[in-house]
Formats: C-alpha cells, structure tokens, sequence
C-alpha cells in the first residue's frame, strides 16, 4: 500500500480550494492564478494605463506593452531596506507578473 496517497489527495484537495480571482481596477483586468508552489498575476491594460511592479517580476509581456525603468536615489529606502528602482508598464497589453521565488 502506498503510504504517500493520503498525503497526495490532501495537497489535491487543497489545491482545489484555492479560486482564481479576477478584477477590474482603473485602466485595465487582472486575473491572480494560483498554482502548485507559486502564484501569477496576468494584468490586461488598456491603451494609456500604467502599471507599477518591482523589476524583475515580469514573466511576460505582449509587444505593444511600453517598459520604463526608473531608480531613485533616497538614504530612507537605502537604511530601511526599500526598493530603489521600478518598473512602469504601459498599455495596451497584457503583462504576466510572478513573485520572486527566493
């Protein structure tokens, strides 16, 4: 008999549980895809809307999707720990969004 069965049924069934949620914000949709060990975000912008995001957290993007980097420089963000630089996407588009895995 195999002892890992129950254990497999429990992680299916929990996995189950979990919807996918989906929204409208200002300027665009969002659908949050839960999977097996991490979790994406599709963000559908429409022509003009901006998006924000840590860089590096963009899986994808369609081609009509503009990408501005920008850093700024502040002593408060460099002692406290904060983010330095941003991503800003700009429709229309759809970008892919994930969280770092580390």
């Amino acid at each position: 008999m195999n002892t890992f069965q129950p254990q497999l049924q429990q992680q299916q069934a929990q996995q189950q549980q979990i919807p996918n949620t989906v929204g409208q914000f200002n300027g665009g949709q969002y659908k949050i895809d839960h999977r097996d060990t991490n979790t994406l975000l599709s963000v559908m912008l429409q022509p003009g809307a901006n998006f924000h995001a840590q860089p590096g957290a963009m899986v994808a993007m369609t081609p009509e999707v503009q990408l501005k980097g920008k850093s700024k420089f502040s002593l408060k963000k460099m002692f406290t720990g904060g983010e330095m630089a941003i991503s800003t996407f700009t429709g229309p588009g759809e970008v892919l969004i994930a969280p770092p895995i580390w």
